[in-house]
């Protein structure tokens, strides 16, 4: 009798935890948790033309290989140079906008993977934190790529814009959130400048 009321627990127990799953995964998929993300189709531009992406307006106006960063006059370290997406960027929005809720990436080849992380985001004109674009103001910024000499090539060099703005907050540890970037946008860099 005690058997059988233990194996008649665990089943209710079994059924239970299969029923919390099965709502789990339908939850999931209902609310596009699963998305597939590979085959959305991301827009070609140009260099010179609007993007519009996580409330901003970004305009890619060029693309610098160096080995002296112009923010802080920086010599690049051996083996590596700075590659430099000149953008402006306006705030589309009407409260202040952090340059963290935008994301621009440089690739090699067709993938837009974000395999180069910005190493820092400058303000061209004055120096000051590049963080926050205020609401309506065309902001002159500087993405600084530390990528390896070697690897840059300018045939196969890639932009992309990338939207971050699908922010899940943790219901557990509160205020916890991560973002998940994916590209809006992709400007295939048919010339690279060259400076020294």
């Amino acid at each position: 009798m005690t058997q059988d009321r233990a194996r008649l627990t665990r089943r209710i127990a079994i059924a239970a935890v299969a029923a919390v799953a099965l709502v789990g995964v339908i939850l999931v998929i209902a609310l596009g948790g699963l998305a597939d993300d590979e085959g959305r189709v991301v827009d070609s531009y140009r260099i010179g033309e609007r993007i519009e992406a996580s409330g901003a307006a970004t305009v890619i106006e060029s693309v610098t290989l160096t080995d002296r960063r112009p923010a802080g006059d920086l010599e690049a370290a051996e083996g590596r140079r700075w590659l430099i997406v000149s953008v402006t960027q306006t705030n589309l929005g009407t409260v202040p906008l952090f340059v963290a809720n935008l994301r621009i990436g440089i690739n090699y080849g067709s993938a837009l993977d974000q395999t180069d992380d910005t190493s820092t985001v400058d303000r061209v004109d004055g120096g000051l934190s590049a963080s926050p674009l205020q609401p309506g103001v065309a902001t002159r910024l500087d993405y600084v790529f530390d990528v390896p000499a070697d690897e840059t090539d300018a045939r196969n060099a890639v932009v992309g814009v990338y939207r971050v703005d699908r922010v899940y907050g943790d219901p557990v540890f509160g205020d916890t959130s991560y973002s998940s970037p994916h590209p809006v946008g992709r400007i295939e860099v048919a010339d690279i400048e060259v400076a020294s």
